[in-house]
């Protein structure tokens, strides 16, 4: 694969779509976490915070917001705060996707264009 403009930002769309992808499973984790009735609220900082320490690796501003949201210990506004941030992930990684997508389909056709013919 040359190294042009089309391909550096497929790679880097690629790379960030991961990203987002892991965020997501993590927070889904976390969301688990808290909806799991039969942990108490020691169980589920002592499963959560791990967590959101990896979080923090990739995103330190959602990792705070998530600690400071646990802090609370108010299950609404957990429950709240984990299903916007999935809601708002969601829709990223779709517009990630279909940039990475439409990228893909120039590049593929700017190949194809440069491909000596048979005659």
């Amino acid at each position: 694969m040359s190294h042009t403009p089309e391909n550096d930002l497929a790679r880097h769309l690629k790379n960030q779509e991961q990203n987002i992808h892991g965020n997501l499973f993590m927070l889904n984790q976390l969301f688990q976490i808290y909806c799991d009735d039969s942990l108490d609220e020691k169980k589920r900082l002592k499963q959560a915070i791990p967590l959101v320490d990896k979080l923090a690796e990739s995103n330190p501003i959602v990792a705070k917001e998530i600690k400071d949201v646990l802090a609370t210990g108010d299950p609404k506004k957990i429950e709240a705060y984990f299903k916007e941030e999935q809601d708002a992930l969601i829709q990223t990684l779709t517009t990630e996707i279909q940039q990475h997508q439409d990228i893909n389909k120039r590049i593929n056709k700017e190949n194809i264009e440069d491909q000596p013919t048979d005659s």
